[in-house]
């Protein structure tokens, strides 16, 4: 994309979280980073991609291999490379590929837009494109570290978009703990049927697209009371319904969670 100046803007504080379970830290220490960026699509227009970073890594409460493999985890998770381990590096990589796609997407909206107006270098709302990304450490429950990233977006369309993406961090090892690792075998059809049961309790089924199954995601958060599994606008309904979060108590799931991962078990 573009070389108008990325700002990286080193703005950090200290973040104690203070945990009951057993294999958890007593507190870790956390940082931000916050970057700016954009890019025009021509020096002599108007017209540009910007984006906004504001995201939380880890930097003290784990042994050093743990806290390596969590904030390449991050990084990987936010710029679709295990190439990095530092957002310093991952940041401007996501920076380039927004702009090359922000490139290629007016080259081709071009393609039907109006040819004089284009000659004369007048401005369309659908040429500026911008993107936030935030991302939040949160707090260790049973040896497990939630993250989420929320991003939100527009990309030159009727409306902008934006999601809620998450991962989860083995405490001990900070590798990434997928939905199959956490779940027994054969776990599909039971945890689909947890899934749909919920949204009929909370009163949104009739906003799904097939009132009749729900397939789970891998996009889940733990906390001490609950899983919460989030549907983005599209995955399961319609845009005008937004975010879907479906949340299970432990004792409602805890029949197909793998031993390790029950809460209480020792670890």
């Amino acid at each position: 994309m573009k070389k108008i100046p990325l700002k990286i803007l080193p703005a950090f504080f200290l973040s104690l979280a203070l945990f009951g379970c057993k294999n958890a830290p007593k507190e870790i220490r956390t940082e931000h980073m916050k970057h700016s960026f954009q890019e025009a699509y021509k020096s002599e227009a108007p017209d540009s991609v910007a984006a906004e970073f504001d995201v939380e890594y880890i930097v003290e409460g784990f042994n050093k291999e743990a806290l390596d493999s969590m904030n390449t985890a991050i990084c990987s998770f936010l710029c679709g490379s295990r190439q990095y381990s530092d957002l310093s590096g991952a940041v401007p990589s996501l920076c380039a590929k927004l702009a090359e796609n922000y490139r290629k997407g007016v080259e081709e909206l071009q393609k039907d837009l109006d040819q004089e107006a284009i000659a004369n270098q007048r401005s369309y709302g659908a040429y500026n494109w911008t993107y936030d990304y935030e991302g939040k450490v949160g707090k260790v429950f049973d040896g497990i570290l939630p993250y989420k990233f929320t991003v939100t977006s527009y990309e030159g369309g009727m409306h902008g978009y934006s999601g809620d993406y998450c991962i989860l961090l083995s405490s001990d090892s900070g590798k990434i703990i997928k939905e199959e690792d956490f779940f027994v075998d054969g776990y599909k059809d039971r945890l689909g049927s947890m899934i749909l049961s919920s949204i009929k309790d909370s009163g949104r089924l009739e906003d799904l697209f097939n009132h009749d199954s729900v397939e789970s995601n891998g996009n889940f958060y733990v906390e001490s009371g609950e899983i919460t599994y989030i549907y983005n606008p599209y995955e399961i309904a319609p845009y005008a319904s937004g975010k879907i979060e479906v949340k299970l108590p432990w004792k409602t799931v805890e029949p197909i969670l793998r031993d390790e991962f029950k809460p209480g078990e020792t670890k």
